[in-house]
């Protein structure tokens, strides 16, 4: 849910207009920070989905990355 959310920001293709630069700019410190601060959760979410695919998970075509 939040990866998503975040992935629709990435995807947003807003950046070509220059006028709003600076609010790009802005939500973009602001999504390093907050990852900065989540990376030992993501860490350990990477780590877990790697452990699932090695240990041949029944569902891990959802777990690996596209």
């Amino acid at each position: 849910m939040w990866m998503n959310a975040k992935l629709q920001l990435a995807y947003d293709d807003g950046f070509i207009d220059p006028t709003n630069l600076r609010s790009k700019l802005q939500k973009h410190l602001a999504f390093d920070a907050e990852l900065q601060v989540s990376e030992d959760r993501v860490q350990a979410v990477q780590e877990d989905g790697e452990k699932l695919i090695a240990e041949n998970h029944f569902d891990k075509e959802r777990v690996e990355p596209s």
